[in-house]
């Protein structure tokens, strides 16, 4: 359905008309497209893929279960722990000058510096520095 749409717009704008004349122009005379047959082609053309992808799908699901009931296939193994993320700023030039990290105290913006301790989040803005 959609290729008979795009084939009729393209037909009526003119860009069927223009690769017509652009292939006779180079040495085929009396080249035309023809809808039924071109769109009959297409529809072919797009069968025959669908048939060979699922055939290659089919025959490398196959392969690859034979070789995973030989080498014993791949284990997956999960933890079941939480990892929080923890987000700490420091100053760009305490960093170079080499000091300690220090936590910043809250700014207005609400933000602040927490620290992943003992597996848990901790607010450092209202330590001292």
């Amino acid at each position: 359905m959609a290729g008979t749409v795009v084939y009729n717009v393209a037909r009526v704008a003119g860009f069927m008309a223009r690769i017509e004349r652009a292939m006779q122009e180079v040495g085929f005379e009396n080249f035309r497209f023809l809808g039924a047959r071109t769109l009959l082609a297409a529809l072919l053309v797009v069968g025959t893929l669908v048939v060979v992808a699922t055939a290659a799908t089919v025959l490398l699901s196959v392969l690859y279960n034979v070789i995973a009931e030989i080498v014993g296939g791949i284990e997956v193994s999960t933890l079941d722990e939480m990892v929080d993320v923890v987000e700490v700023e420091e100053d760009s030039r305490e960093r170079a000058a080499g000091s300690e990290h220090r936590p910043r105290q809250e700014r207005s913006g609400g933000s602040r510096d927490l620290e992943l301790v003992g597996g848990r989040e901790e607010d450092l803005s209202s330590e001292a520095t």
